[in-house]
């Protein structure tokens, strides 16, 4: 027996030099890590890459394996923070499944408080 829940990360910008340096990340992954990746760019102007949950059970370590590739994949977008704290991506992890549903983090500041 084991837990299932589900963590994904959906991350957008506007920047096609930082889509494609993130997709180069992507592209020297393993087959089974890219697999978890999905790119979109839409029609203005807008890329989103998300990463989508690995269908492990919490603890196996398949799952302990995506644990780490999320957080370095999130890792990567925060680097790219400028002086002012704003950033190219906008990005925010969430939670769901057994354990319920969450936003676990992001660096969305809510501009209009």
């Amino acid at each position: 027996m084991g837990v299932i829940n589900h963590n994904a990360v959906i991350a957008t910008t506007w920047s096609d030099e930082e889509f494609n340096r993130v997709g180069e990340w992507i592209g020297k992954l393993t087959r089974e890590q890219r697999a978890l990746f999905v790119t979109n760019k839409n029609q203005f102007g807008d890329a989103t890459i998300v990463m989508t949950p690995d269908g492990s059970k919490e603890g196996w370590e398949d799952s302990n394996e995506c644990d780490k590739l999320r957080e370095e994949f999130i890792a990567i977008l925060e680097s790219r923070t400028y002086e002012d704290g704003s950033n190219a991506w906008k990005y925010v992890e969430v939670s769901f499944g057994e354990y319920g549903q969450s936003v676990v983090k992001g660096n969305n500041k809510d501009m209009y408080s």
